[in-house]
């Protein structure tokens, strides 16, 4: 996809979310890279920087972070094409407690948004679409926990299946597992039963 396109799809969706002046979408437009990152690839270890805001163009992305007794992997989070990717910590320049991979070959925008944020003429706009950004992810985060503890598992599973189908035909069933909050080999019953 040409650069000029994926800038306009980063466009579209930050102003869903918060309307730009042309002087931001400017300086957006300087502070982005585009990137292609592999199958199977680790942009984010527990313990690691994040220098980027990433905003997928193409591509499938989950967030996870070991046990500190087993070292047995937890799935936190999946993000797909349109979705900006960040950790909990990442505008606060905070080390990362969770890991971030990809599950196929992807096309990212990298954007140096703590590099927009030191940028004069548009600090001020920069931090308060920062501050619609961590809202939004702390409002997705909230309902997912909301229906993890709230809804009957088949209810939550089902819910999560029809609004992702598409997960389901790559994701390792015991990500998924992991994400419902459910035994790995319970999966198979539950989708039996969509």
């Amino acid at each position: 996809m040409p650069r000029e396109q994926s800038l306009k799809l980063l466009i579209s969706e930050i102003e869903k979310i918060y309307p730009l002046s042309k002087s931001m979408s400017n300086a957006l437009e300087e502070h982005v890279q585009e990137r292609t990152i592999p199958r199977r690839a680790t942009l984010l270890y527990e313990g690691g920087s994040q220098n980027s805001l990433w905003f997928i163009i193409r591509g499938f992305a989950r967030e996870y972070q070991n046990s500190g007794v087993d070292w047995s992997e937890s799935t936190n989070w999946f993000w797909q094409a349109l979705d900006f990717v960040f950790h909990e910590a990442y505008f606060s320049e905070a080390r990362s407690d969770v890991s971030i991979d990809f599950y196929t070959d992807a096309l990212i925008l990298e954007i140096d948004f703590l590099g927009l944020l030191k940028i004069p003429a548009i600090e001020n706009e920069a931090a308060e679409f920062r501050n619609a950004l961590i809202v939004r992810f702390e409002s997705d985060r909230r309902n997912y926990l909301h229906d993890l503890a709230n809804l009957p598992k088949m209810d939550h599973v089902r819910k999560f299946y029809y609004a992702h189908k598409y997960l389901f035909n790559f994701v390792r069933h015991r990500d998924l597992a992991s994400f419902l909050r459910i035994k790995d080999k319970s999966i198979y019953r539950y989708l039996k039963k969509l």
